[in-house]
Parts: structure tokens; C-alpha cells; sequence
């Protein structure tokens, strides 16, 4: 008997084990179809020439809706989410299939404010939670609270196709904070992975607002109010087209990343035919034919978090592994 319960308890565990992923939000910036890039020049959905300096917002309150309208809360972590910094890693968790997703646009009432009743003095955040102190910074004051996304940069008012208008929206308010569901597609990056692949339409969010006259506004009201709304209105955050399941097969050999030296390793991976390198936005940055073992030095690639792929001679996806790099 004193067997089986050892039995019964070691199977359990392997259960849990098994049932837990990796979980990561991805949201990409967009203008258009192109992966927003601050000091390029764009064109803005109401056809003014701009260029951005900063973009920053906060996502709160998340919920995953996974397996069979399960809600797992997750709304006690608050996520500060930059043009260059928007890979959440939201843990290790047990789901299995991802069904929706719930979340707010800023920082929470109950968080904002001196009125909020879980508030604290930014002071007392340290230097590298996401409320502490952030530059450009994110916080109007113990009663104005922080600002759930700023904006800023340059339009073209003399139409010379040379931004020079500065415009900011520092945008407030606790009515400005909004909520949205969105049923989402998750990839299966690995057995031990799942991703969660969307958009967020920059464009969109700036619709309706005269970049070339708004000059600069730290306010919750008019303009401020009105940049907050199309979060509601104009579709900013969806998934792309591409997101879809994408379980890979992972029989072929073992996959080492040394992030020390930024070294990766593959051995035993029967009937390799070359390696992929791709980055969060699904672009090919490098690859190069590959036997069953070697290795390959990353050094010379941009700081970010890539999936490295070996691909067999029949195109089949052998093995892969995400890094941060």
C-alpha cells in the first residue's frame, strides 16, 4: 500500500509538472503593417506626416481565460510596456489552452491616486517595479495620479515632409482607465511554451487627434479623453493574421542556449538541415545550414528575444527554443 500511495503521489506530481507552460504575451507596436520604430516618419490615419519620440502605456488587471472558461487572475501584476519592451513573461502557470484574455489600459483605480485604496506613494515602489519612477515619466502627483500612456513627438504642420510640430498627450484620469476581452489564438511554441501573438495599433489609437495643433496636453478631459476612447473604439489591439496554433515537434535532440556568451548548441538532432533564427515580429534575421551537433555565436545579433529553429531537409521543425538574448 505504502508503494502505491508513493506511486499515486509521484504520478501526481509528474501531472502537475506536465500541465505547466511558459506563458508569454507578446503585443508588437504597429503603424499600419510596419513594427513601430520611434524617429521614423509615418503617415497617421487622419493623413498627417509624424514622427514618435516616446510611447509608453501600462496593461493591468489580465485575465486568462483558458480551458474551458477557466479565469486565472493575474491581475495583481501591472506591466509597463515601452515601443522596444513589450515580451511579457507572465510565468510559469498551469493551462494547457488559452481561450481569451481580459485587460486594462493603465494603471487601475485601486492602484492610482491617493483615493486608491491599495495606492502608495511612488516612493515607495522600488527602482525597478513598473509604478516606480520612469523617464519620460509616467506619474502626474499623489492626486493626479499616473498617466495610463504617453505620446509624443513630432508632426509635419507646415507640409514640408519634415515633422516639426512637437505634440504630447500625457493622458490621466481614472474614468480613462478601460477594459477589454479579446478571444486570442495561442501558439504552441514548445511542449513547454505557450505564446500569445497580438497587435497594437498605434495609428489607431492616435485616430481623430489633430497631431499638428493638439501642442502638448497632461490632462483626463478632451483630447486626453478622446486618445483614451479609441483603446474602446478603433479596434487598437488585435491579433495578427498569422497567429495561429503552431505546435512544433520537438523528438529530435537537445538545445542549449549559453546566455553568458551568447552561444547556442544543438546535438543529436537527427536529420538536420539548417538552423532559423527569427525575431517576435516573425522576421528571419539569419540562418545557415546546420549538421545534427554544432553550435553558433549570437554575439553579433541586436539585444531581444528570438526563436531558434532546426529545420529538417523536409522543411519539419525538429527542435526549438526561445531566448532572450
Amino acid at each position: 500500500m505504502k508503494n502505491l500511495l508513493s506511486l499515486i503521489t509521484v504520478f501526481g506530481i509528474f501531472i502537475t509538472l506536465h500541465s505547466q507552460k511558459n506563458v508569454y504575451l507578446t503585443i508588437v507596436p504597429k503603424v499600419g503593417s510596419e513594427v513601430l520604430q520611434l524617429d521614423n516618419n509615418y503617415t497617421s490615419l487622419n493623413g498627417d506626416l509624424f514622427k514618435l519620440a516616446h510611447f509608453n502605456y501600462y496593461l493591468s488587471n489580465l485575465h486568462l481565460i483558458h480551458d474551458g472558461g477557466q479565469d486565472l487572475d493575474l491581475s495583481d501584476t501591472v506591466f509597463l510596456i515601452k515601443h522596444n519592451q513589450y515580451v511579457l513573461n507572465l510565468g510559469i502557470l498551469s493551462i494547457q489552452n488559452i481561450e481569451s484574455i481580459q485587460f486594462g489600459i493603465g494603471v487601475p483605480p485601486i492602484l492610482n491616486t491617493q483615493a486608491g485604496a491599495n495606492a502608495l506613494d511612488i516612493s515607495s515602489y522600488p527602482s525597478n517595479h513598473p509604478l516606480s519612477f520612469q523617464d519620460p515619466s509616467m506619474y502626474w502627483g499623489w492626486s493626479a495620479g499616473y498617466m495610463h500612456m504617453i505620446i509624443g513627438g513630432r508632426a509635419d504642420a507646415n507640409n514640408d515632409q519634415d515633422p516639426e510640430k512637437v505634440f504630447e498627450l500625457h493622458n490621466l484620469g481614472d474614468a480613462n482607465y478601460h477594459t477589454l476581452s479579446l478571444n486570442v489564438i495561442q501558439t504552441n511554441t514548445t511542449p513547454e511554451m505557450i505564446d500569445v501573438y497580438m497587435d497594437c495599433h498605434v495609428d489607431r489609437w492616435m485616430k481623430n487627434i489633430p497631431i499638428k495643433t493638439v501642442g502638448i496636453q497632461h490632462a483626463s478631459i478632451n483630447y486626453n479623453a478622446s486618445i483614451m476612447l479609441n483603446v474602446l473604439h478603433e479596434n487598437v489591439f488585435d491579433q495578427p493574421e498569422t497567429a495561429a496554433v503552431n505546435s512544433l515537434t520537438y523528438t529530435k535532440g537537445t538545445l542549449i542556449y549559453q546566455a553568458e556568451n551568447k552561444i547556442m548548441h544543438w546535438q543529436n538532432v537527427k536529420n538536420a538541415d539548417r538552423f532559423q533564427l527569427v525575431d517576435l515580429t516573425g522576421k528571419l534575421v539569419l540562418t545557415a545550414k546546420a549538421n545534427e551537433s554544432g553550435s553558433i555565436d549570437l554575439n553579433e545579433q541586436s539585444n531581444g528575444v528570438y526563436l531558434f529553429t532546426i529545420v529538417g531537409s523536409d522543411g519539419t521543425e525538429l527542435n526549438a527554443i526561445k531566448i532572450n538574448h
